[in-house]
Formats: C-alpha cells, sequence, structure tokens
C-alpha cells in the first residue's frame, strides 16, 4: 500500500479518501487487538498529506444514497451484512466522482465484478465505482 500513493501522485492522479474510510481509518488506529492493522491505520493517517491524499468531508446531502446503495449491496449478497460501511465507502465515492476505489479489504474482491456494475445500474448514483487493490492499480499505472 505504501508504494501506491508515490507512484499515482508521480502519475498525477488526485488521491482522495471517503467520509466513511477516514473514520474506519481512526478506528482501526486505536485498535489495540489488531497491532499490525493499528500500525498500518496510523501510518496511513500520518503520511496521508505528505501522499497528497485529501480526505472528502460528510456530505449530508449523499447520507441516504449511501445508506440505500449500502443496504441493497448486502441484501443482495455482495457484502456480508455487517459490512455496511463498505457500501458506504462505495457510494460516497460515487457520489463524488471516483471511478476507482483503491483497497486491500477483501470483501470488495469476493464477487463478480459484473454483479457490482448491475448493482450500481440499478441504483440512484451517478457512476459506478471499480475497486482495485493497490498492487494492480500500480502493474496498470506503471505499463
Amino acid at each position: 500500500m505504501v508504494r501506491f500513493p508515490r507512484v499515482a501522485v508521480a502519475r498525477k492522479f488526485s488521491l482522495v479518501v471517503t467520509f466513511t474510510a477516514l473514520r474506519e481509518l481512526g478506528a482501526a488506529s486505536l485498535d489495540d487487538k489488531a497491532p499490525a492493522r493499528k500500525a498500518l491505520a496510523h501510518l496511513a493517517l500520518v503520511k496521508m498529506h505528505s501522499w497528497q491524499i485529501t480526505p472528502i468531508p460528510k456530505n449530508g446531502l449523499f447520507v441516504d444514497y449511501a445508506e440505500d446503495f449500502s443496504r441493497m449491496v448486502r441484501n443482495i449478497g455482495l457484502f456480508p451484512p455487517s459490512e455496511r460501511n463498505d457500501g458506504l465507502i462505495l457510494a460516497e465515492a460515487s457520489l463524488h466522482g471516483i471511478s476507482i476505489l483503491i483497497s486491500s479489504d477483501n470483501h470488495f474482491f469476493k464477487f463478480d465484478p459484473n454483479d457490482l456494475a448491475l448493482a450500481f445500474a440499478s441504483s440512484q448514483l451517478p457512476r459506478a465505482v471499480i475497486p482495485l487493490r493497490p498492487s494492480i492499480a500500480i502493474n496498470r499505472l506503471i505499463r
């Protein structure tokens, strides 16, 4: 993950973090039960500015759309019922015009991408968001 921001910035990509993803990083940085995860989350929060990652503030106008999408993707089985935030992150990205979500979270990769595309197509969200692992994104960026 640490290599991705350097490569993306060198290629002039804008990097942002959604409100829900930032909230998850904050919680993970305080989680003493998972020391490795805690350390990575802390590193991401500390380095965010130098990696030129811009936080997107919560937008109250988007809350209902994000909640509806999160509920739908869990109801159709793309995410486990407990993974509310994954749907929120995808919806927030869409609502802010983000086309690609870089994530190491395995929940984003356990289903057929076509199913996610269909979920976006049947939602009220403005665009589909494609989840990519950092290593895949780097390989595409350095071609």
